[in-house]
């Protein structure tokens, strides 16, 4: 948390009140982050102006006049906000927009990271993320073609920033569930009209939590402070014992690589 839905919710939220506007002045904490902004870096940011606010996998990229890039992660807890009302502990950059409003990126639990790149180029290349998960190029097809010659589960796969952009455990177990797949499925017995499927559950279930706000499932907020609404509609995702909605049989709940994944041993093969 937060996955593609709620940073693209961030980012359509926060992003006509970004655009155009001149940084006035910045103001950090004394906090660490898991990355932190030079001194110098946080001087050049002031008097620059904000071209516009991107979403890639699920990073934010404020694109500057300069030609630079000052990346947002969110971590576990981040949010970006427009002018809230309280001052927390836990505000780590507060930008001053020519506009008079204020965004204050607070992050309880400081897994957050702010970079700055030269250019996108930069940053691409430094990430290597894979193709976007709402792409017309993400193709049953595509993924096909990287799980024919791999060994690890299809749910590290789609947990892989490398080969798809933006997932993470939240929605890789929904979309699993509804794709009748195990989590525990090896790659490459993965056959081309299961990755067609697997293509369109991803795109279905994505877009609906873009709808409904995202998920909150404890500290996610919009940027004036709205929680999502997705985790109303979980068919699988924490909840371990409950009755699978297909079959009515006993969801269970196991770690894999140090995430939670709930499953229908019955429904999902």
């Amino acid at each position: 948390m937060p996955e593609i839905a709620e940073v693209e919710t961030i980012r359509k939220g926060i992003k006509p009140y970004l655009r155009g506007k001149k940084i006035i002045n910045l103001k950090f904490s004394n906090l660490s982050l898991r990355t932190n902004l030079s001194h110098n870096e946080q001087l050049y940011l002031v008097n620059k102006s904000i071209v516009s606010l991107v979403r890639r996998g699920k990073y934010l990229l404020l694109y500057l006049d300069s030609g630079r890039l000052l990346m947002v992660h969110l971590g576990m807890t981040g949010a970006l906000l427009l002018n809230p009302n309280t001052t927390r502990a836990f505000d780590h950059m507060k930008i001053y927009l020519s506009s008079g409003s204020v965004v204050v990126f607070r992050d309880v639990r400081r897994f957050g990271m702010l970079n700055m790149y030269n250019d996108v180029i930069d940053f691409e290349n430094e990430k290597k993320l894979g193709l976007e998960c709402l792409s017309n190029n993400l193709t049953g097809k595509y993924i096909h073609n990287l799980l024919r010659n791999r060994r690890c589960s299809i749910k590290n796969f789609l947990m892989n920033q490398r080969f798809v952009a933006g997932l993470g455990n939240i929605y890789v177990n929904e979309v699993l569930f509804k794709s009748r797949i195990s989590p525990f499925h090896i790659c490459n017995k993965i056959n081309i009209i299961t990755c067609h499927i697997l293509v369109k559950y991803i795109k279905l279930i994505v877009k609906k939590a873009l709808l409904l706000g995202g998920t909150t499932l404890k500290d996610y907020v919009n940027h004036v402070g709205e929680m999502g609404k997705f985790q109303n509609y979980f068919n699988i995702y924490n909840k371990n014992g409950l009755s699978c909605t297909k079959c009515g049989s006993k969801i269970k709940r196991q770690m894999q690589s140090g995430r939670s994944s709930f499953y229908c041993s019955f429904c999902q093969e």
